[in-house]
């Protein structure tokens, strides 16, 4: 199943206009902040991922004018897992959007036009979203629609199960080794579905400790999952990269977006034996 990684928001006093607030004042920094990557995009916006310790850190996007476009905080090495509040701002520095969220799961959300006034106020349950507000830029109430839409694999989930079985090949060896540990088998793939439907920066969740449990942690073991792991996820997150087909991309706020999402996969149903 492909699920969305919402973002969210914390509800602030309503108002026709919201104050604008100094980054540090929405989300100070946590303290011993250390920069794990950074990246430019072709707009030239730049992303930058800091940690405070082994769980928790905030991703920070940068308009190329240098101007703060996003904070988010998250927590458990996975900056697409975001707890705490997070804020963006329109390039003029006007509060956009700022969201709360606990865990990964949406709590709620408030959206503001570049003049400030209040667009939208959402909340959600069970990490569905729920019916709320929309209001137009002169601050008129609007009929409520859906915040965010997201990508959709031509086919379904059905279709985008085939064609990873059909690009992701495993060795008999590697077929061996994960069938080793049942909870091997089952893995989670992080990923970004682009403006473009295109999937941008897969990431594969580590195999490793439920591996060593099962095979027990001697040497040869060691030596196995030293060689093949690295192989099994390069060629999980290839097979992701190499998708015949591209998402329909998501909408946010009624206008195309990218998106964080997440994919389980099951490596024997999915990946094929390879001669």
């Amino acid at each position: 199943m492909v699920k969305i990684l919402y973002s969210l928001c914390l509800l602030l006093p309503l108002g026709s206009r919201a104050q604008q607030l100094a980054a540090d004042s929405i989300a100070p920094d946590p303290p011993a902040l250390r920069r794990v990557s950074s990246s430019t995009s072709q707009e030239g916006e730049c992303q930058e991922v800091l940690q405070c310790d082994s769980l928790k850190g905030v991703v920070r996007v940068y308009y190329a004018s240098g101007r703060l476009k996003s904070y988010t905080p998250f927590i458990s090495q996975q900056p697409t897992r975001r707890w705490g509040v997070a804020t963006s701002w329109y390039e003029s520095g006007q509060l956009q959007s700022r969201e709360d969220f606990i865990n990964g799961q949406p709590h709620s959300l408030l959206v503001y036009y570049p003049n400030g006034t209040l667009k939208r106020q959402t909340t959600y349950a069970n990490n569905q979203e729920m019916l709320g507000y929309c209001y137009g830029p002169a601050g008129q109430p609007l009929p409520y629609t859906p915040y965010e839409q997201p990508p959709l694999y031509p086919g379904g989930e059905v279709m985008l199960k085939s064609d990873l079985a059909h690009q992701l090949r495993l060795s008999y060896m590697q077929r061996e080794l994960i069938a080793a540990s049942p909870t091997a088998q089952y893995v989670e793939v992080y990923f970004e579905v682009a403006k473009d439907g295109s999937v941008r920066s897969p990431v594969v969740s580590a195999l490793y400790p439920a591996l060593v449990t099962a095979l027990g942690g001697s040497v040869r073991a060691s030596e196995l999952l030293s060689t093949q792991l690295p192989v099994i996820s390069a060629a999980l997150v290839q097979a992701f990269q190499q998708l015949p087909r591209r998402f329909l991309p998501g909408q946010r706020d009624g206008e195309v977006a990218a998106f964080a999402c997440r994919m389980s996969v099951d490596l024997l149903a999915t990946g094929r034996h390879m001669r």
